[in-house]
């Protein structure tokens, strides 16, 4: 062994150093090393304990980050489809007061829709439960004494909750001076050729009323028997015109031909009894036997 002060060779079971005289502390040396060694098993212990920890936790995030348990946690999940407005229109822009209107709509994935009408001012005017789709929903205009309405059309999701489709109708109110067509109507609308029908109809507002199969100027009211023919075209369309100094209104009627059923029967009817008569005064047998050969 070696003087750990000044480096000394001396025997192995020297406890001074015979050179400097101070002591070797062999014995307190080992139990510093053994110290030392136990120590370090500890932490070694301590580090791998700490590593498998973390081990442990980087497979356990690696698990729940993969897309497969994702997936076959959310498959089950409701998708939420949003309701959709298709189209929103009126036939006009304006309105004497109590004037109906004719709107037309589609939705999709909507549970409910409702039409709200309102002033300048975002107040509820009215409020009207509506189907999901329709194509000239009548719809009769009040004012009550604003100048023009906004007329909107809302949709409900699964959920209940409401959306307002964007683009708004502004109906404008005519101070009654706009010429309107309350009713233009047929008594029948199919009919055979040269048949007639009886029309009728209402106008407001107008200094000046026509229609295309009569001739002349009309009454604000009236009725009318005519005789249709089908010579022109098929089905035939009647126009009712109004109109003043402020604009004009026209309503069509669509009239169709039906087929002539007593004429085909007729015919039917005259060929049996030549067939007939043929038959029992002998020459159907001879025009049958002129046939054959």
């Amino acid at each position: 062994m070696f003087c750990i002060h000044c480096g000394q060779k001396l025997p192995d079971n020297a406890k001074f150093c015979n050179q400097c005289g101070e002591p070797c502390f062999v014995h307190e040396a080992k139990d510093n090393i053994t110290e030392k060694a136990n120590w370090e098993s500890v932490e070694n212990i301590k580090g791998t304990i700490f590593d498998s920890y973390l081990d442990d936790d980087v497979s356990e995030n690696a698990r729940w980050d993969c897309p497969s348990y994702i997936k076959e946690e959310k498959k089950d999940l409701p998708t939420y489809i949003a309701p959709e407005v298709i189209y929103f229109k009126v036939n006009k822009d304006y309105a004497n007061e109590g004037e109906c209107l004719f709107f037309s709509w589609d939705t999709q994935n909507t549970t409910k829709a409702i039409i709200s009408i309102e002033n300048l001012f975002s107040s509820v005017l009215q409020v009207i439960n509506v189907p999901e789709r329709a194509e000239q929903q009548a719809i009769f205009i009040f004012f009550h004494s604003e100048d023009h309405i906004i007329i909107k059309l809302q949709v409900y999701d699964a959920l209940g909750n409401k959306i307002d489709y964007p683009n708004s109708l502004y109906i404008y109110k005519t101070e009654n001076s706009h010429p309107v067509i309350l009713s233009f109507l047929a008594n029948k609308y199919a009919i055979h050729d040269n048949e007639t029908i009886e029309l009728s109809w209402n106008v407001k507002n107008a200094t000046k009323v026509t229609c295309s199969i009569i001739e002349g100027e009309l009454e604000l009211y009236g009725k009318k028997t005519i005789t249709i023919s089908f010579e022109r075209e098929i089905p035939l369309n009647i126009y009712l015109n109004a109109e003043n100094e402020h604009g004009r209104e026209k309503k069509c009627l669509h009239i169709d031909m039906k087929d002539n059923l007593t004429t085909k029967i007729l015919i039917i009817l005259i060929i049996l009894i030549v067939v007939i008569g043929a038959i029992l005064s002998g020459e159907f047998n001879d025009l049958f036997s002129l046939f054959i050969k």
